[in-house]
């Protein structure tokens, strides 16, 4: 376990699509690289018996990597309550389980907590953005920057940077923690 944490990484894994754990160690390098004291938190919601154990493997060589079992499925807030729960770090990261995201990305988003309070990636698209996905996802935005005055371009992203501050004040459950910057917007703190 790595002392003095200043940056805690939070990966909830609710749906599997990496068994292996390359993601992990994408992550890791990432996160080495910021010049940063970090925990990597892997929160499993429910049985991953082989990204279990390759994750053990690597958290036996590596003090940064840690694991949370949760005994079931209980459901991404959850995951990350648990995941917030068992970490330190002044700043918090949450990184989603599955490619979404491209992982270089993540230093902006910690240099972004120098100005902000909560930084949101934006995940990256296959093919066009005029698929009915992409229309419903301008769509959602809209009515959300109409009702709020708030404008995000991809609420629902796994890739976070919060303050420690953010996470204790706004409570995730059900699906809320796909609000997380709007969220913390209404509450006053900074954005982008």
């Amino acid at each position: 376990m790595v002392k003095d944490v200043e940056l805690s990484a939070i990966v909830p894994v609710c749906d599997l699509k990496d068994e292996e754990g390359k993601l992990a160690l994408e992550y890791l390098n990432v996160l080495r690289e910021l010049d940063k004291r970090f925990e990597l938190m892997f929160v499993l919601d429910g049985e991953h018996p082989k990204l279990r154990a390759n994750l053990e493997k690597l958290a036996a060589s590596e003090p940064e990597v840690r694991i949370v079992q949760l005994t079931r499925s209980f459901g991404e807030a959850t995951a990350l309550t648990a995941g917030l729960e068992h970490t330190t770090g002044d700043v918090v990261l949450t990184l989603p389980a599955y490619e979404q995201v491209e992982s270089s990305e993540i230093p902006r988003l910690v240099e972004s907590m120098d100005k902000f309070d909560v930084a949101v990636g934006r995940r990256r698209r296959k093919g066009s953005d005029g698929t009915s996905g992409g229309i419903r996802r301008r769509l959602f935005h809209g009515l959300v920057e109409f009702v709020t005055g708030h404008q995000f371009s991809d609420l629902g992203c796994g890739m976070r940077a919060l303050r420690r501050s953010v996470t204790d004040e706004i409570p995730l459950y059900g699906d809320l923690y796909r609000f997380i910057a709007l969220l913390a917007a209404r509450r006053g703190f900074r954005v982008v």
